[in-house]
């Protein structure tokens, strides 16, 4: 079973999201959480094969979480998601170590064909 977190302060996107995941199977939606403290405590308690992270979120930014969550020991893979696809962000993003960068407004399909390799990967 390949565990995924979800983190999005819109609630539309994490429904959106967990639609999306809901249709392939061997996927399970471990978790969600609307801002960054509570994304960094989900993460780090339920320790997720992938995460799926906005950029702009309450509290914590997601840089700020990727950062946290890319120190610790196996980290899980993170897959940044923003509203804001420019190439400054998009490279913030894989220096600071994310596995992937989507758009929001045109991309949630590559959200499923991400998820998709990562379980052929497996």
């Amino acid at each position: 079973m390949l565990r995924v977190y979800i983190v999005d302060d819109s609630q539309a996107v994490r429904e959106r999201l967990v639609e999306l995941l809901a249709g392939l199977e061997g996927v399970e939606v471990a978790g969600m959480a609307a801002d960054g403290e509570a994304a960094m405590a989900g993460i780090a308690a339920l320790r997720p094969d992938a995460v799926f992270l906005d950029i702009n979120l309450p509290g914590r930014n997601g840089l700020e979480v990727l950062r946290a969550v890319k120190a610790a020991p196996s980290p899980p893979r993170v897959y940044m998601l923003t509203n804001y696809p420019h190439p400054l962000y998009w490279k913030k993003c894989m220096d600071e170590g994310a596995d992937g960068f989507f758009d929001k407004t045109a991309e949630f399909h590559r959200v499923v064909e991400t998820v998709r390799e990562l379980l052929r990967s497996r």
